[in-house]
């Protein structure tokens, strides 16, 4: 049906919509729908084009329209039909609760547990006591802060600074290490995040796989063949594998690197205190070639947007002027906050409980999962990596069944599907409706009408 005298149709064609949307984006996506049905232009009960032809107008992938949908689907603003298409509705009053096993889960959140997370009020009373409060001389980092953060680190930096994130510090870091153009040893699969960051730096990318060590040997020298000046990865708590970078790995990446000086090495630490108090890093072994990112976030909460970033002096002297030309800081009220949440004893107490939740949460459905006979490797991390055979159909029939995933061609530099993504440090449920869910995945993943399935 076409749009006529500028109402909508009840079934919206895939060219109308997506010039509506703001970005192209799975956020982008889901908050211009959500705009469009709160003011009206999509009414109650149209019917949506399906995922592949939005995908095909669009330019994007199917995996990220399914996502938005899902974002949409779990805040009720739409339904999915079984074999009848997407609708636009209302969300009622329930819609806002937390999602019920029988209907779904959301694996794509990879949101800390708040109830994990320390109160602030004491600290931030500290940080307030700072003694060089509003001195108008930046301090990019506070003596107190190096003070605290200094014995968890695994290595003496150069020089210490501080950015407003996990991913501000990380992309910081990268526009330190690597000119515009330049070539960038990149793990492979890797954080969305750390996707997105190469992107905005305009970086080129050489692909580095893992394997149960760590990253790959003859990987990592096919990328400095291929001229790679700067090599990116987690060395500990890796997302989405769930794995930490062995010592003997370490030291044979140390060994490679060491003939090639001229490489600097970024570590992504994005899960700081709650990845554990033992330290994993080629710190130690590359001196003055190392810089580590560790954010504080998702220990401490998102409202602090701190990151502790060490290394060398040339490379933090460049962030630092990288970061709003050198006049951005960050409050050194937060500053104190983070020194005095490291120097707290309950809080490292609390931090620890974390630890062993989350580790029991991903480990009860590795389990579930393992039972219904899916490879499940890794065990350091919070999320778990699975294998699967029929790629975006089984993400879409995931979601169309209320369970939100992020697709492993998000977690890729090819953009391949051949893992799925479930978060599961939200995943707070008995193990009744785990088996549920472990049952629901089997389901979807061994079904051979999958169009694609292998």
């Amino acid at each position: 049906m076409q749009q006529n005298g500028g109402d909508v149709p009840d079934v919206v064609a895939a060219d109308w919509l997506t010039q509506r949307w703001s970005s192209r984006g799975k956020q982008g996506i889901a908050e211009s729908m959500v705009a469009l049905i709160r003011q009206g232009t999509l009414r109650v009960g149209t019917r949506l084009p399906t995922v592949r032809d939005i995908a095909e107008v669009g330019g994007i992938s199917q995996g990220t329209v399914a996502a938005a949908w899902n974002s949409l689907r779990l805040q009720g603003y739409v339904e999915t039909h079984r074999r009848g298409g997407t609708f636009v509705r209302l969300p009622s009053q329930g819609d806002s609760a937390p999602q019920p096993a029988e209907r779904g889960w959301n694996f794509a959140s990879t949101e800390s547990d708040t109830s994990f997370q320390p109160a602030l009020e004491g600290a931030l009373m500290q940080g307030l006591a700072v003694q060089s409060l509003h001195s108008p001389r930046a301090e990019h980092i506070i003596e107190p802060l190096v003070a605290a953060v200094g014995p968890t680190w695994p290595f003496k930096p150069e020089a210490w600074t501080t950015a407003g994130g996990v991913s501000e510090g990380i992309l910081l870091a990268i526009l330190a290490a690597c000119d515009a153009g330049q070539t960038i040893a990149v793990e492979s699969p890797t954080s969305p995040r750390i996707i997105r960051m190469l992107s905005l730096a305009g970086a080129r990318t050489v692909a580095v796989g893992w394997d149960r060590d760590g990253p790959r040997i003859d990987d990592m020298h096919r990328a400095i063949s291929q001229g790679a000046k700067v090599f990116l990865y987690q060395p500990r708590c890796h997302f989405p594998l769930a794995r930490t970078v062995t010592h003997t790995r370490l030291g044979e990446l140390a060994d490679l690197l060491g003939r090639h000086d001229h490489v600097l090495v970024i570590e992504d630490d994005g899960f700081g205190p709650l990845a554990g108090p033992e330290q994993t890093s080629l710190g130690p072994l590359l001196a003055g070639r190392v810089i580590l990112s560790r954010a504080y976030c998702k220990a401490y909460g998102i409202d602090l947007r701190v990151s502790i970033l060490g290394g060398p002096a040339t490379l933090i002297k460049k962030i630092r002027l990288n970061r709003s030309f050198g006049t951005a800081m960050t409050s050194r009220i937060l500053q104190g906050t983070v020194a005095a949440l490291l120097e707290s004893r309950p809080v490292g107490n609390l931090i620890q409980r974390a630890r062993t939740e989350y580790a029991r949460r991903r480990q009860m459905f590795a389990d579930a999962l393992s039972r219904r006979g899916f490879a499940i490797e890794g065990n350091s991390g919070f999320s778990i990596w699975l294998p699967v055979a029929a790629g975006d159909a089984l993400v879409l029939r995931l979601n169309a069944r209320g369970i939100m995933v992020t697709p492993g061609s998000s977690c890729t530099l090819d953009g391949r599907l051949t893992h799925i993504c479930l978060a599961t440090n939200r995943l707070s449920l008995g193990r009744p409706e785990i088996e549920r869910l472990a049952d629901a995945i089997q389901e979807a993943a061994f079904d051979r009408s999958i169009e694609g399935y292998a």
